[in-house]
């Protein structure tokens, strides 16, 4: 059955379809296959929005609108799980910036003034771009290859009515390809992981932009056909990140060994580790929130990262369970009292918030915190003030200058964890918290400083 229709897709990703005649009715549709400017178009989950029937005159015209859940351009598929693309390909914000490499050399060419004064005298500006190489990354688990590669883009000179310009463009993006067809999410995973480790790099939430799956055709000398992939992305706006921001570049690590490194990392973490990100990227909310998910991110971290770290050592704890369940031989319901309290030999809140402040750098950690105790006691406080809805436990445990510090230097220091734990160098680490971190280390070191006096 075939109808004509309109199809938008928004910059978001968001798409909207209108069709002058019905379709499916008002029960959607798994998959609508289209044809547009020359392509396949596949339309995935196709939700009923609105519509209707118009009248004029005697002729009634029938108007059905939907709203797809994933657009794919290139290509007509039978459902949405076909197994159908070999790579994909990503644009991701602040990339570029986070690579710190560049293929485009500008220079300022000066000559000696002629009347012998020695001054240097402006002559001309040279710009000399080259395409980089690009780099990879071996995923074996994933049995994924995922590269790195920038691209330049020159569309040659604009002349205005008052003036003429001439623009170089480079930008990075990175490829993800996989040992064997994929369905069109099937490389969601690894993206994500990349997504994230740009937002560990630049501290400002990274958002993926356009999106291309590739289908390899190995009997047209292996080339890549290109299908656009669409979805709603969210309505976000991404923020230029800017070099003070960024933590540690592409030029600090070998991508080869980094990205896998970060997938096993991330993997190691789990759920703790979107705790942590939600924190740059969703910025705002109520800093009773942000505090609570700061200390909840710090003890998943501690569960992941030191597993086996204990209160008292086994040996004393065996002892102490049994010591107390033989003060009630005959009570059975004080022994199972006795056996769920005693039977978790996890050590408190606070001693595992300062031993995951011993996994980084401590001269770094010494900058950021200046104390990693009264640190660890204001957060343990705070955690438990909001967890247990505790009314005016957290004013009155955690001073007011720091409270709106303490979730600032709590997730700085789980991103020197995560440095540490990727190997970068205690210098790369302590020049984090000089450059990057250090306003807000201060100014708690300040408010620790008032504490203590």
């Amino acid at each position: 059955m075939r109808v004509g229709g309109v199809l938008e897709i928004d910059t978001n990703g968001r798409s909207r379809l209108e069709l002058t005649d019905s379709l499916t009715g008002n029960m959607g549709a798994k998959v609508v296959h289209g044809a547009a400017d020359g392509r396949h178009v596949t339309l995935l989950e196709c939700l009923p929005a609105n519509g209707g029937k118009i009248t004029m005159g005697e002729q009634h015209t029938v108007v059905e609108v939907f709203r797809p859940s994933v657009v794919l351009v290139g290509v007509h598929l039978e459902s949405e799980d076909d197994q159908a693309f070999d790579g994909l390909q990503v644009e991701l914000a602040n990339l570029t910036a986070w690579t710190q490499r560049t293929g485009i050399d500008r220079r300022s060419v000066y000559e000696a003034a002629k009347d012998g004064s020695g001054k240097l005298k402006f002559r001309r500006f040279t710009v000399d771009p080259s395409e980089l190489d690009s780099v990879s990354a071996q995923l074996k688990e994933s049995g994924e290859t995922v590269t790195l590669g920038w691209t330049l883009n020159m569309p040659g000179a604009a002349v205005g009515a008052w003036e003429r310009g001439f623009t170089v463009k480079e930008r990075a993006t990175v490829t993800v390809r996989s040992d064997e067809k994929r369905a069109w999410n099937g490389f969601n995973d690894t993206v994500s992981a990349v997504r994230d480790l740009v937002t560990l790099a630049t501290q400002v939430g990274c958002r993926v932009g356009k999106k291309t799956l590739l289908v390899r055709d190995d009997d047209a000398d292996s080339r890549d056909y290109p299908v656009g992939l669409y979805f709603d992305a969210g309505s976000g706006k991404e923020r230029a990140v800017s070099p003070h921001d960024i933590i540690f570049t592409l030029e600090d690590v070998d991508w080869a060994t980094l990205l896998p490194a970060w997938v096993a990392l991330r993997k190691k973490v789990g759920l703790p580790l979107d705790v942590l990100f939600s924190l740059d990227y969703n910025e705002g909310g109520f800093y009773q929130n942000r505090i609570f998910n700061a200390a909840s991110a710090t003890e998943g971290f501690h569960a992941a990262l030191r597993p086996e770290s204990v209160g008292i050592p086994a040996e004393l704890h065996e002892k102490v369970k049994a010591a107390v369940r033989a003060l009630f031989p005959e009570d059975k319901d004080a022994r199972e009292w006795i056996s769920q309290r005693t039977g978790d030999n996890r050590p408190g809140l606070k001693q595992r918030i300062t031993e995951i402040a011993k996994i980084p750098d401590q001269t770094a950690v010494e900058k950021l915190l200046t104390d990693v105790d009264v640190w660890a006691k204001w957060l343990r406080d705070a955690r438990n003030a909001l967890g247990h809805l505790n009314t005016g436990e957290l004013e009155k445990k955690v001073p007011e200058r720091v409270r709106y510090r303490l979730t600032y230097v709590t997730k700085a220091l789980l991103h020197l964890v995560l440095m540490q734990e990727l190997g970068l160098s205690a210098a790369t680490q302590q020049k984090a918290v000089e450059n990057n971190f250090g306003y807000s280390a201060r100014a708690f070191g300040e408010g620790v400083r008032a504490a203590k006096a």
